[in-house]
């Protein structure tokens, strides 16, 4: 807007008294002069909504929204995409290779009870659930032999550990974008002598619609294990890591998913055992700045214990450690066969937030059995073929778990109602006719991973799909 300048002043006898003065011939209204500054400032302040008072604003909190929009992405692999829902109505979701979107989508229904299967190349796929069908979705991508890799919904910031950069143990990081704008990517890696200097994984950017392939033993070869904090400063990225392992002395090479962990923690439940010989190594990270010190504990169906034999594990400040842990699991495997009982899981309790992962070579098949996450209402995990166990544990109090179960058609199985209380675990054993799992807690949040045994071994963990969208409040003023 344009501000008139001021009317010229009124001539009287005493200018002293107008305010007035001269300057090099020129007459200035002083009392003019001021208007023409302050009256922008209060036409600025009020488009800001600067407030009077020095008071903050209160802070609100974030409020809930129907989900209108639902997205997973799924790593690459060859296995069949295995979509499900929480919903209790039919709906179509679409399935689509990352790098095409949308546009060259395969429909899929999705109905309750049942997993939708679909393929779609070996590339990174998108799930994308639009209006009724946004809500409550889940999938997974299972190999042959067994291999099972999550597909999550983009996340800001994660953790991996027990991820390799050398000849026998290699990892592959994914880091795939869903969205039209660019996203931009920082990696920080963890190794057995603290942070690793990787500026390649600094930066890192990632155009709308694409895709990229780390592979970290040409970024940044090394023998020792790693962990990766994977945070997205822009846009919205969904990583993921394919890890591959040779077995020393066999040759055999094993292929799984690396699990995600949301955030380093203080105790932490590593659940899903199988039978049999071959390495099983523990590998703790420890990003913070100070030296930690980590008490391994076995779980079984009576009880969490210390186990003979084995000291607490120190883990220095910003630096992974591996612990070879085989001899103390089958001793402590025979051990618990001989009271009637089986070896279920590890609890793991440190001084300060850590992270981990249990690498295990079972019949020439790579196995990782990542942190089992809280679980505070139902979660789903569509489920392979052959012998499948879920173990429940990590219940800070008395309560129950209703196991449901569906064939391939859909039908509903007999449930099952577990009871849970802290410092023990539970095994159930599932039908041999079930390809959906649904884990209901009542009166506690525990903790689940599903073991599944046939060519091979992998660990599958229950997801809690989401169900709602998240508004920030926001309100005008200056930054």
């Amino acid at each position: 807007m344009s501000i008139p300048d001021p009317a010229p002043p009124t001539r009287r006898a005493d200018r002293a008294s107008q305010g007035a003065r001269t300057v090099r011939g020129t007459r200035v209204d002083l009392r003019g002069f001021a208007a023409v500054l302050v009256l922008p400032v209060l036409v600025v302040g009020a488009a800001l909504g600067v407030r009077s008072s020095a008071d903050p604003l209160p802070a609100r909190a974030p409020r809930t929204t129907p989900l209108a929009l639902g997205t997973l992405v799924c790593p690459p692999g060859d296995g069949a995409v295995r979509v499900t829902s929480t919903a209790t109505v039919p709906g179509t979701v679409a399935v689509a290779d990352a790098r095409t979107g949308e546009d060259d989508a395969t429909p899929v229904e999705v109905r309750p009870g049942v997993v939708s299967t679909t393929r779609t190349g070996s590339g990174p796929v998108v799930v994308i659930g639009r209006d009724a069908a946004a809500p409550g979705l889940v999938a997974a991508r299972v190999e042959r032999p067994l291999a099972a890799a999550e597909c999550r919904p983009p996340e800001v910031d994660v953790w991996f550990t027990g991820v390799g950069a050398g000849a026998k143990h290699r990892s592959t990081l994914q880091l795939t974008n869903p969205d039209e704008g660019r996203a931009v990517v920082d990696v920080t890696v963890f190794g057995r002598t603290g942070v690793v200097e990787a500026t390649g994984l600094r930066g890192i950017a990632v155009p709308g619609g694409a895709s990229r392939a780390l592979d970290l033993a040409t970024l940044l070869p090394r023998r020792d294990d790693l962990a990766l904090h994977v945070v997205t400063s822009r846009g919205r990225i969904s990583a993921s890591v394919s890890d591959s392992y040779t077995e020393i002395g066999r040759g055999a090479a094993g292929i799984d998913a690396v699990p995600v962990q949301p955030a380093p923690a203080r105790t932490l439940t590593l659940l899903g055992l199988p039978d049999g010989t071959g390495q099983r190594s523990l590998v703790i990270g420890n990003p913070g700045d100070a030296q930690t010190t980590v008490e391994v504990r076995l779980v079984t169906a009576s009880s969490t214990f210390v186990p003979a034999g084995i000291e607490p594990v120190d883990v220095a400040p910003g630096s992974v450690v591996r612990v070879q842990i085989a001899p103390l699991l089958q001793q402590a495997a025979r051990d618990a066969g001989g009271r009637g009982e089986r070896l279920l899981g590890l609890e793991l309790r440190a001084g300060a937030p850590i992270t981990a992962d249990l690498l295990m070579f079972v019949a020439g098949d790579l196995a990782h059995a990542g942190v089992a996450v809280p679980l505070e209402r139902t979660a789903l995990t569509p489920l392979p073929p052959g012998r499948r166990t879920l173990v429940l544990a990590g219940a800070p109090r008395e309560g129950a778990v209703v196991v449901r179960t569906w064939d391939e058609a859909g039908q509903p199985l007999e449930p099952i109602r577990v009871d849970v209380a802290p410092g023990r675990a539970e095994r159930v054993v599932l039908p041999e006719a079930a390809r959906l799992l649904a884990v209901a807690p009542q009166g506690s949040e525990v903790r689940a991973a599903v073991l599944a045994e046939d060519d091979g071994a992998t660990v599958l963990r229950p997801l809690q799909p989401i169900l709602t969208g998240v508004v920030p409040d926001v309100v005008g003023g200056l930054p």
